[in-house]
């Protein structure tokens, strides 16, 4: 009898040794992305939004330290991004241009719909709250929830009680449902070809490229920038300039402005050459102040694209921004 309640007792320990609880849930997600040397997952993801629902479909991998590569597919074609560990890359099959960032100066930036990404921003919230075990769609998960880059943005996190990883995620603003991401598939720790972490032009034709180097202020940019430096009047409401910088690509140079929060986005101008973008179906032709300008739309509201030239200067804008906010971010640029 004594030795019966002896081994209950025991086993009584183990199982609230066990259990997740608030406190336990940073070291345990902490400790399963420790584990994870590679990943490769499958995901689904709806975004709700008073013009309808958009679905994606999403492949992605990662090799511990830091290579990853994540495709977003959508019904209007697919996006690519990849980070061999020191550069970032963002392009789209199809239009002749990508985005090559800098991994340390751009350590902020992380792809759509990234399941390591989502664990990440759990651990570094200010607040969090723990939501205890939840069953949803006949499986049982332990539910994490914290805000998001937006005041009234909030995110919720179903992970799996093994694995520690997301399997459902869902954003909320307002306390309307924003986005419902599934992950289907996920493989974890299986060898990855480092081939998928490495990004190379197509052979047919040259692309540009957008390196973001060391960053400076906006007097230090007009103090060494040859050209008139322009800066847009009209900024959305929640986005902030958060890096200017300096590249030279093709022996032409380039000035970079980033801009973060509710939009993400980046004004690129270079001086005007003759050259002209790349055109695709998708791409439509737009007036800014009298110039004739060429707007590509996004296929994943991460990377619309935006072109257009003066006299003396060539721009491109790109980023999450609707059309119309981006029209009116461009027909805003100015000099001082």
């Amino acid at each position: 009898m004594a030795r019966a309640l002896t081994a209950l007792l025991v086993l009584l320990l183990f199982i609230s040794g066990c259990s997740m609880t608030a406190e336990r849930l940073p070291e345990q997600v902490e400790e399963a992305l420790g584990k994870a040397e590679s990943y490769y997952a499958e995901l689904e993801a709806t975004v709700y939004s008073t013009e309808g629902e958009q679905y994606y479909r999403i492949k992605q991998w990662m090799e511990a330290p830091a290579n990853w590569r994540v495709e977003v597919t959508s019904t209007t074609g697919t996006q690519v991004f990849i980070c061999d560990g020191t550069q970032i890359y963002v392009y789209q099959p199809g239009i002749e241009d990508h985005y090559r960032l800098d991994a340390d100066l751009a350590a902020e930036v992380s792809p759509p719909f990234f399941l390591a990404g989502y664990l990440n921003r759990l651990l570094e919230a200010e607040e969090y709250s723990f939501e205890g075990q939840q069953e949803k769609d006949g499986q049982k998960y332990y539910v994490a929830s914290f805000k998001g880059d937006r005041d009234d943005e909030l995110v919720r996190l179903w992970l799996d009680r093994r694995s520690r990883f997301p399997v459902i995620v869902e954003t909320f603003i307002n306390d309307q449902l924003l986005s419902r991401v599934k992950c289907t598939t996920l493989q974890l720790n299986d060898k990855i070809s480092p081939d998928l972490f490495q990004f190379s032009a197509q052979d047919q034709w040259e692309l540009e490229s957008h390196c973001l180097v060391e960053p400076m202020s906006l007097d230090e940019a007009q103090d060494s920038w040859p050209y008139p430096v322009y800066t847009p009047g009209y900024v959305p409401e929640g986005s902030f300039l958060f890096l200017i910088s300096q590249s030279e690509e093709n022996q032409i140079p380039q000035l970079l402005f980033i801009y973060k929060g509710d939009y993400h986005f980046t004004v690129v101008q270079s001086p005007s050459t003759e050259k002209q973008p790349h055109l695709s179906e998708a791409t439509q032709e737009v007036v800014i102040n009298g110039i004739t300008g060429y707007y590509h739309p996004n296929t994943s509201d991460e990377l619309a694209t935006l072109w257009w030239s003066n006299e003396t200067i060539s721009f491109v804008l790109s980023g999450s921004l609707p059309q119309e906010e981006m029209l009116q971010v461009a027909e805003s640029m100015q000099t001082d």
